[in-house]
């Protein structure tokens, strides 16, 4: 919890108001689920540190 305000503050891949979601949306990584994932051509994103799993025959950092 946030010490002022009381508010959660979600670890990497968690998001909602206490933390209830298990993994983020589509594009989105990181703490609360705040950062946009760069994953190309049907890449899926780590929700805890988005990097890409490509799809078969895609290669790099973000698939490309």
């Amino acid at each position: 919890c946030h010490p002022v305000t009381g508010d959660c503050v979600c670890p990497p891949g968690r998001a909602g108001p206490t933390c209830e979601r298990g993994k983020c949306g589509p594009h989105r990584y990181g703490l609360g689920c705040q950062q946009r994932c760069s994953c190309r051509n049907g890449g899926l994103c780590d929700p805890a540190d988005g990097s890409c799993s490509c799809a078969p025959g895609w290669t790099g950092k973000s698939c490309e």
